[in-house]
């Protein structure tokens, strides 16, 4: 996404990216797919059928994002969505049909995974693109370097909290933490979806640091109003008995859910900035200060953790910080630097 271009309804991309991409995703899945299988399928055959679910879902992301820089919508969300619609149909039919069984499901799973990683293949084959030598070697391998470090700061500070409440305080804990991070967080995940997918094409065509500090100013706003939406809602809902919330006892970490999605919304705004209006030396400077700063915040407050909360206010903090980051990055973007570049 940061060294296309598009003309005409064409991708312009190097031609080395092809080779990297597709080697990067076999390693990670590969990898991915290993420790996965270790950690939950002990003893069971389905190293392979994992891998395709793996594949399937990296793959369909890579579609997903050049027909949203092709500005082709529609056909965007058809494949970012389609996953969705076949797991809901999946639990209608084991829901009706009263079924029970785990290998069912997990089949169930592996078919319809292969069906969208096909159908992904042939969208990609049909996808037009046209190569050309626009980084040298030099500069390519410092752009993979750093698009690495970036993806390891995401993830990292993405599953931080999960895994180490899972580890620490048990499974129990754990399951409460998740419940409420599904009401109050996951609303800011798809507003934080919706602002990556719009304004990355939208950046491509249009950047000021005007527009961005109004684009900013006006996803605080919104943010706000669906905090607000959120809790009475929630608060309805538990009132009506459909939810179990307990406000009383979880209000600071049902407010660090809230501070933690905003965060996640403005980070949507401005890496989609830096997605379309970057060029390479910016890039790995801001994927280098990103892993120093976050990492000093994880090395000086993880000590002192004790409770869940303590865990979710360090999530906070580490995502703020690389909010910080990429706003600062961001704010030194200007449309004479990026004619220079082009």
């Amino acid at each position: 996404m940061r060294v296309t271009t598009i003309k005409n309804k064409r991708i312009y991309l190097d031609k080395k990216f092809p080779w990297a991409i597709g080697l990067t995703i076999l390693v990670v899945c590969i990898i991915g797919t290993y420790i996965f299988n270790k950690q939950f399928f002990v003893g069971s055959n389905s190293f392979i059928k994992i891998l395709i679910v793996a594949l399937s879902a990296v793959l369909s992301m890579i579609s997903y994002n050049f027909y949203r820089l092709k500005s082709e919508f529609v056909k965007a969300q058809m494949i970012s969505n389609i996953w969705k619609f076949g797991l809901l149909l999946l639990a209608f039919v084991f829901y009706l049909w009263e079924f029970h069984e785990f290998t069912l499901l997990f089949n169930a799973v592996f078919v319809l995974c292969t069906v969208i990683l096909i159908t992904t293949v042939i969208l990609l084959f049909k996808t037009s693109f046209s190569y050309g030598n626009t980084i040298e070697n030099k500069d390519f391998i410092k752009f993979w370097i750093g698009f690495g470090v970036s993806i390891s700061v995401l993830i990292g500070i993405t599953f931080f909290d999960r895994y180490y409440i899972k580890e620490i305080f048990g499974a129990a804990t754990f399951g409460n933490y998740f419940y409420l991070a599904n009401i109050f967080l996951f609303p800011f995940h798809l507003l934080q979806n919706y602002v990556g997918f719009k304004k990355l094409v939208f950046f491509k065509e249009n950047f000021s640091r005007t527009i961005l500090l109004k684009q900013t100013q006006n996803l605080f706003f919104q943010s706000i109003l669906l905090s607000i939406v959120l809790c009475a809602v929630a608060y309805l809902a538990n009132f009506l008995q459909l939810i179990e919330v307990d406000f009383k006892s979880e209000i600071w970490l049902i407010l660090s859910f809230l501070f933690l999605g905003m965060i996640k919304v403005f980070f949507g705004l401005f890496e989609s900035a830096l997605s379309a209006r970057v060029h390479i030396r910016l890039i790995n400077q801001t994927n280098i200060v990103s892993l120093i700063i976050v990492g000093l915040v994880l090395i000086i407050t993880i000590s002192f953790i004790e409770t869940v909360l303590d865990v979710a206010i360090l999530t906070c903090a580490m995502w703020l910080s690389l909010v910080l980051v990429y706003l600062g990055a961001s704010l030194k973007l200007n449309q004479e630097n990026l004619k220079k570049d082009q």
